[in-house]
């Protein structure tokens, strides 16, 4: 039979910190109800502060987590495997919906996908094996491109690049219209 919870209270700690859940409900009764002078001000302000750097994180974790398996595709497309495809198409699902529902988040987007390649390229080496000088000095691809990238349609739309990769690109001469978009890929 199992107990029931029981619920210890620390009557020398504010609510803030020892149940948060609970002081927030108590925040949104007090807004309704208009008793703005009750409100927890101090706690209130910086609660809603964290969760602004919070959700600015989350983006930028989100970037990196992106970049990191497009990264892979790049310089390991013979290794790609199905969950590197649907990492890629979680990520981009859900910055997109990110960046909608919170249309001010796009102020910082770009500072935070810039700051997000040089830890893609750290995880995207440690996790392939490679030296990162082996990865782009700088990220090949534009926010929107990255956003927008199709993972399982790089080896359709450059099905040159394993051997672009063993032989060099100036022995190997790909048509333009079967690369994929971004020249900077190389």
């Amino acid at each position: 039979m199992e107990q029931p919870v029981r619920k210890f209270s620390d009557s020398t700690r504010p609510l803030y910190e020892t149940d948060e859940h609970q002081w927030m409900l108590e925040q949104i009764e007090l807004l309704q109800a208009g008793k703005m002078a009750e409100l927890d001000h101090g706690n209130l302000l910086v609660y809603l502060t964290e969760m602004t750097i919070r959700d600015r994180r989350q983006l930028e974790n989100r970037f990196v987590r992106l970049l990191q398996h497009l990264l892979k595709f790049h310089v390991q497309s013979e290794m790609a495997t199905r969950s590197w495809l649907l990492t890629v198409l979680e990520q981009q699902r859900k910055i997109n919906g990110m960046l909608n529902s919170a249309p001010s988040l796009n102020t910082y987007a770009p500072s935070l996908f810039a700051d997000a390649y040089p830890h893609a390229v750290k995880e995207a080496a440690a996790e392939t094996g490679r030296d990162r000088s082996q990865f782009p000095s700088s990220c090949p691809w534009t926010m929107e491109e990255a956003l927008m990238i199709e993972p399982s349609l790089i080896a359709r739309l450059d099905p040159f690049l394993p051997l672009r990769r063993k032989l060099g690109d100036d022995l190997v001469q790909v048509p333009a219209h079967l690369t994929f978009p971004s020249s900077r890929l190389t």
